[in-house]
């Protein structure tokens, strides 16, 4: 799940906090590695997860498309 904080409560290390603690509850379940997802624009949890110790190791690009757009509608008749 992503971590989030409330504006008024940002800088202030709750989420390293948050992301710490857990990380310390699943190596004690045995867990040796994880993996969190971000959107590569989004410096504030980029910087977050970095100063958590995680780095970068894959990227991935997601497309989408609108069915109801009008070009296809155009091409289907």
């Amino acid at each position: 799940m992503p971590v989030g904080t409330r504006p008024a409560y940002r800088r202030m290390g709750l989420g390293k906090a948050v992301i710490v603690e857990g990380l310390r509850r699943l190596r004690g379940r045995g867990c040796e590695t994880a993996v969190v997802c971000s959107v590569h624009d989004n410096e504030a949890s980029t910087k977050l997860y970095e100063s958590a110790c995680f780095r970068t190791f894959n990227r991935v690009r997601l497309y989408g498309k609108n069915s109801n757009s009008e070009h296809e509608r155009e091409d289907t008749g």
